[in-house]
């Protein structure tokens, strides 16, 4: 995913992305600030970039047989690769869907791709808006990953659009019930074994 960007002068002289970790007036200052705050803004509900991180709370423990990459990811096709996801995304076709953002904006679509791992396994999805979509344009990427024998759902986005900062306010609640999504049907999958 390429990173937005953000000179060091708009960063100093928007206050909207002011935090205690402030970018000086030079571009080294500007990297330094990004990197402490990986959710920032240039603007709230203008024009401008965004770029936000949300991991979900642990799916599962990899030492039960059905915590694998594979099967969380063959669940996030069917079910969460974005919100309100009415049709199953299969790798080797083209995939559009419409997030229907809450608003008066109409369809929001979005086109998705498979991530794959250097061995060829998808390990989750890329979601890119269309031109249609409120966000356009901006990407986000949903991947499955581990930490500490536990695997969860990593979401980043980014993008250069308008209404970036409920992107970045709320990523909890526009991903938490998709990621929840998923991780009721592996719960519901596991008690059917």
């Amino acid at each position: 995913m390429s990173e937005p960007t953000i000179s060091s002068t708009q960063a100093n002289r928007d206050s909207s992305i002011r935090t205690k970790n402030k970018p000086s007036n030079n571009p080294q200052g500007a990297e330094k600030f990004r990197k402490l705050n990986p959710n920032w803004t240039e603007k709230w509900f203008e024009l401008g970039n965004h770029r936000y991180s949300y991991r979900s709370p642990d799916v599962c423990e990899k030492n039960n047989s059905d915590c694998t990459i594979k099967s969380l990811v063959k669940i996030m096709n069917k079910m969460s690769a974005y919100p309100n996801q009415k049709k199953e995304f299969i790798p080797s076709e083209k995939h559009v869907g419409d997030v229907d953002i809450p608003g008066p904006w109409g369809v929001d679509d979005v086109s998705s791709t498979a991530i794959y791992n250097k061995k060829g396994t998808q390990i989750g999805i890329k979601n890119q808006t269309l031109e249609n979509h409120k966000l356009h344009n901006g990407v986000v990427e949903r991947t499955i990953n581990e930490s500490k024998n536990k695997l969860f759902i990593q979401t980043k986005g980014a993008g250069y659009s308008t209404l970036g900062g409920p992107n970045v306010w709320l990523p909890e609640l526009i991903w938490g019930e998709v990621d929840q999504l998923l991780i009721n049907e592996h719960n519901k999958n596991k008690a059917k074994k």
